[in-house]
């Protein structure tokens, strides 16, 4: 006989004993928390179990068991939905199943897991349903918070300037990619869905020599999991190039396979801009070299043109009283006397590369000159060499120095001829164009003088020294300081030299000048005589510290018939000036000596009075106020005497 069970209790019974079935049930509902409900379609009743009260914390007194204790726990927002879906259960037997939002008693809305079944009637009528409630708040909102998580990472990796993706590597050898923002549009210039899973397409954009290093630095990052950080390039569908860095982080899975999370960004601004600076510091190192070499050189020449103004001072006196020398003894001054010249040419080359020779600029068409130069430049070409001219169309003026400018076109034809070894091409353009000045803080209207070959070219080495003075590539043939004294002319002309070159493609060296403002004349370095006086008439106030020097020069002028009074410095020059300054004619002195007075300063207190011709081994850039002419030693004795008799009739036809 099976034993009555109380309420409450399990069974005892058989196995299948109803009444035990139904405890189970509700001791299951309990363990759960499952709440139960049953719905008298018919008399519109609702039974809720205890636990489903306690999901809605309500108290069982409260439960009037109506529909109402339900819908009115509704979320507002929730009730359509819900009662749509009752319809469709009831019409069409489509499944009520669904998560809505139901009221808590403490105001609160749960997430609440509902599934209910409705019963009918032998004609098909819904009677009863029965359902079951669960309360699935803490997994919505779990569910939630990953949405909201994977939002923002959506966001972020939106806005990365870049491109994030997961990288796998399997053990097999085979790959994947099991992420990719949005960023890979712009970067490799294809979607998302193009490359998930597959990588092929990305390796297929790494330029062939940049593919191996890239591919070891991920091995290396895999076999030791350290961070994979490189650099490499590729190339996109539109054929853009760009650098790329990647940076990514490994992780080993279980299976073995390697997994980066892997940030990609272009970095090709920072590339150019790397290389920008880096050109600008090499040109920076380039500049300040060459300026250390131009304050060396011209240190040098200075000293050196005061040893050869004593040489060639010397050697012409010897030679004004060699009446009675044997012949070969004439041809040895004669010899030494055109030594020393060319060592007086030599420094002047220095002084240019230094940007401290003396210029005579004057006014100057840029067209005239080149055609002047015609046929002098074609005279130096073999027959094998074409040459083609193309001066500027209009008279663009420059203000130069015509000898200098006549000789640096020269020296730049004598090059590419040089170049061109079995014949080719030798072209000579002019023209002007708006370009940024020197110091690179304006721009303005510049001519430009361009000699291109199409011959050997040079190298990049070569190619970075080629302002050096005594550079060369030409051995024995060549001194090197044909472009060390173009680019010191062009300099001290206010422009500037650019040299483009590549082995087997030829060279082009090109000269911008400033262009010369309308109106604007050449001054002349030394006023002209008129008149030139008898020679024992002028008397000159010689000033030179160099004992040598000073006596050599002393003596060669007084050879000529001039009344030469020497002074040792300024201090003493201006003392005999201030005693009687109407007892010379003419103050020739050096520019630099030691003491309190320099030759700048006689030039300044006197110049008004007396002229003032000046002399250095050094020449200054700009001209010197109150001097009539700044000479550079060495200088003939002839071109000497011709610049004092010169300055004694200027002084005499200001004075008259």
């Amino acid at each position: 006989m099976a034993t009555a069970t109380k309420p409450g209790e399990l069974g005892d019974g058989g196995f299948h004993d109803p009444t035990a079935e139904r405890e189970r049930l509700r001791v299951a509902a309990e363990i759960g928390t499952l709440g139960v409900w049953d719905w008298d379609l018919r008399r519109d009743r609702l039974y809720w179990s205890s636990t489903l009260m306690e999901i809605v914390g309500l108290a069982p007194e409260r439960f009037t068991g109506t529909p109402a204790d339900f819908f009115d726990r509704l979320h507002p927002d929730d009730v359509d939905g819900v009662q749509a879906m009752l319809q469709a259960h009831f019409e069409r037997g489509v499944p009520y199943d669904a998560v809505m939002r139901v009221r808590h008693e403490d105001g609160s809305y749960l997430n609440l897991g509902v599934r209910g079944r409705a019963y009918r009637d032998d004609e098909g009528q819904p009677y009863r349903m029965i359902g079951v409630i669960i309360d699935v708040t803490p997994v919505v909102a779990t569910q939630e918070a990953l949405a909201a998580s994977e939002r923002r990472f959506r966001d972020m990796a939106a806005n990365v300037p870049g491109a994030i993706f997961r990288y796998v590597l399997h053990p097999d050898g085979s790959d994947e990619i099991a992420y990719m923002s949005e960023g890979c549009v712009s970067l490799w210039e294809v979607t998302a869905d193009d490359i998930q899973g597959d990588p092929t397409l990305l390796w297929g954009m790494v330029l062939r020599e940049d593919f191996p290093l890239m591919q070891a630095s991920v091995m290396r990052s895999a076999e030791t999991l350290e961070s994979w950080a490189h650099r490499y390039r590729i190339r996109t569908p539109s054929g853009t190039l760009k650098w790329l860095q990647a940076r990514g982080v490994p992780t080993k899975r279980a299976d073995g396979a390697i997994v980066w999370n892997t940030l990609l960004i272009d970095v090709s601004d920072q590339v150019r801009t790397e290389e920008e600076l880096r050109e600008s510091r090499e040109m920076l190192f380039h500049a300040q070299k060459m300026d250390a070499l131009g304050q060396l050189t011209g240190g040098l020449a200075h000293d050196f043109n005061n040893l050869l103004s004593v040489i060639i001072s010397g050697i012409e006196s010897v030679e004004h009283h060699a009446g009675g020398l044997a012949r070969t003894d004439r041809e040895a001054l004669e010899d030494a006397l055109a030594a020393a010249q060319r060592g007086a040419v030599l420094t002047r080359s220095l002084l240019g590369f230094a940007r401290r020779a003396e210029l005579d600029p004057e006014v100057l068409a840029l067209s005239t000159v080149v055609g002047s130069m015609r046929s002098l430049v074609r005279r130096t070409l073999p027959d094998n060499v074409e040459l083609v001219v193309t001066p500027i169309d209009d008279d663009v003026a420059i203000h130069v120095d015509r000898s200098s400018l006549e000789n640096a076109l020269l020296n730049l034809v004598l090059n590419a001829r040089d170049a061109l070894p079995k014949g080719g091409r030798v072209t000579v353009r002019a023209g002007h164009e708006h370009r940024p000045a020197p110091s690179g803080l304006e721009s303005a209207d510049y001519v430009f003088l361009r000699v291109e070959d199409d011959g050997t070219g040079m190298s990049e080495e070569t190619l970075s020294r080629v302002f050096e003075p005594f550079f060369t590539t030409k051995g024995h043939r060549g001194n090197g300081m044909g472009l060390a004294m173009i680019h010191g002319f062009v300099q001290q002309s206010g422009g500037s030299a650019e040299v483009e070159s590549e082995l087997g493609r030829g060279t082009r060296v090109t000269l911008f000048f400033p262009r010369a403002p309308e109106g604007s004349a050449a001054i002349p370095l030394v006023v002209p005589a008129s008149r030139a006086p008898r020679l024992e008439d002028v008397r000159v106030l010689f000033v030179e510290d160099e004992d040598a020097v000073r006596r050599s020069v002393a003596r060669l002028l007084r050879s000529s018939g001039l009344d030469v009074t020497v002074a040792a410095d300024g201090v003493e020059a201006l003392r005999l000036l201030r005693a009687a300054s109407a007892a010379f004619d003419v103050v020739l002195s050096d520019l630099r000596m030691p003491g309190a007075v320099q030759g700048e300063d006689l030039a300044r207190e006197v110049g008004h009075a007396v002229p003032v011709l000046l002399l250095t081994g050094n020449p200054p850039e700009t001209r010197v106020a109150g001097a009539m002419a700044t000479l550079t030693k060495p200088i003939g004795h002839a071109e000497l005497v011709r610049a004092i008799v010169g300055a004694v009739a200027a002084g005499a036809a200001r004075a008259g």
